[in-house]
């Protein structure tokens, strides 16, 4: 269908290898070394690539979490005019 994202597969996953966070950028996610932050972050780095790369056009959704990684990003997308949902 138009507008799926070329950099997926129905019916396969991924999973973060230790340290990576993932990325999305021009329609296509990438895994890259995690930044020298004292936190690791990493829902945050991909929702901020998210906003970045999808603006408006945006839906990130956080259905469980670890403190308060998510919610930074959350509003990066917000703030993009991108839909948020949370549980």
């Amino acid at each position: 269908p138009s507008g799926q994202l070329p950099a997926y597969e129905w019916n396969f996953g991924d999973v973060n290898p230790p340290g990576a966070e993932l990325r999305l950028a021009e329609a296509r996610c990438s895994f890259a070394a995690a930044g020298g932050s004292l936190r690791f972050l990493p829902i945050d780095t991909f929702f901020r690539s998210l906003a970045e790369s999808a603006g408006d056009r945006a839906v990130a959704a956080v259905l469980s979490g670890t403190g308060a990684d998510g919610a930074d990003g959350l509003r990066d997308v917000k703030a993009e005019g991108g839909i948020v949902l949370a549980q």
